[in-house]
């Protein structure tokens, strides 16, 4: 099912969120105590999403491996100790599917690593994630170098940006506190999610191109003794 939320729902449910946070009902001993234990969950989860990406990486590290192997397989089958034609396509057919599984991954894991998240855009989590607090002027040149007229700049602006952080944080209140570790927690445990559903799409393109690669093996070699 399709769903298109326009602006202004989006901003009806961030303000149910902050009515709900700060509800009367709710004391500020009460909320104080409540985001130190969002704090806890939240290194808490964060631990599980580093797991989810070491694993990604090796998969990733599999897939190197594979291209490796494909190379190595193609340029063996350019050997003149090869004389069978037959074996030369199998181990062509073998260092083309390797390779094939492998451009998969790597293209997927690209393709994950610069995903848009949507929630990104929609937080407002400034107490954690500088993509909510420190300006967007406030950034390392692409070419790593600046005059020295733009490091004064870039100074200057981490001066502020500075300001700006401690004076929030100190104005915080209990309250604010919860609502900040409230939606951050939620936030890595949606990222953790993510990160498990991505982590399971490229196991998946993995495990069923090498099960690929060993039926055409299989049916290939056997082709070949029966004819």
């Amino acid at each position: 099912m399709k769903y298109h939320a326009n602006d202004k729902e989006l901003e009806t449910l961030r303000k149910r969120y902050h009515k709900l946070v700060n509800s009367p009902d709710l004391s500020e001993e009460r909320a104080l105590d409540v985001a130190k234990k969002c704090r806890e969950l939240i290194f808490h989860v964060h631990n599980r999403i580093e797991y989810a990406e070491n694993r990604r990486t090796q998969i990733v590290n599999v897939a190197l491996g594979l291209i490796a192997g494909a190379v190595a397989l193609f340029l063996a089958s350019l050997l003149h100790g090869i004389n069978s034609i037959e074996w030369v396509f199998l181990i062509r057919v073998a260092a083309l599917s390797f390779f094939v599984t492998s451009v998969i991954i790597l293209a997927l894991y690209a393709r994950q690593t610069n995903y848009a998240y949507p929630f990104v855009q929609v937080s407002k989590t400034w107490r954690w994630f500088y993509h909510y607090i420190v300006s967007k002027d406030y950034k390392p040149p692409f070419l790593a170098y600046e005059s020295e007229g733009r490091r004064n700049e870039q100074r200057k602006l981490h001066l502020q940006d500075l300001f700006s952080y401690a004076k929030k944080t100190i104005d915080m209140s209990p309250k604010e506190e919860l609502e900040q570790d409230l939606e951050q927690l939620f936030l890595v445990i949606v990222n953790e999610k993510y990160k498990n559903s991505q982590l399971s799409h490229l196991r998946s393109v993995l495990f069923r191109g090498l099960i690929v690669t060993m039926s055409i093996l299989v049916a290939t070699g056997l082709l070949i003794l029966l004819t």
